[in-house]
């Protein structure tokens, strides 16, 4: 089966549609972009952290949660800069997004572009 996803990672929604090319209907999913170190969500009772939602995913090797509303995660604030697209932050998300996809391979993504990026490369 081929598998096609369309991904846009922003600062406020991760916005994901997914699909295969004899698939009647793609499967769509927007899910906040909150995604810290998984040190930084609130602790259950029993001493594990809760996920609040999120979808643990490792990033260079680190546990980390994506998919998480920001005003969840403690004491952990997001980078915000021109390196959003290559920041550990928006790297859980893609890992996070592919893996709702729950597809063995996936053979086409489509990603958005940054605002910032297009503008500098249509002006």
């Amino acid at each position: 089966m081929s598998v096609i996803v369309g991904l846009d990672v922003g600062y406020g929604n991760t916005k994901l549609v997914w699909g295969s090319r004899n698939a009647d209907t793609p499967q769509s999913l927007v899910m906040p972009s909150g995604s810290s170190p998984t040190w930084s969500l609130p602790a259950l009772p029993n001493g594990n952290r809760d996920f609040c939602g999120g979808v643990p995913v490792l990033v260079d090797g680190d546990e980390w949660v994506a998919g998480v509303e920001p005003h969840r995660l403690e004491n952990y604030a997001r980078e915000q800069s021109s390196a959003y697209t290559s920041s550990k932050e928006w790297i859980a998300l893609v890992h996070a997004a592919f893996a709702t996809v729950k597809a063995p391979r996936i053979d086409l993504v489509v990603a958005g572009l940054p605002v910032k990026e297009f503008l500098e490369v249509n002006n």
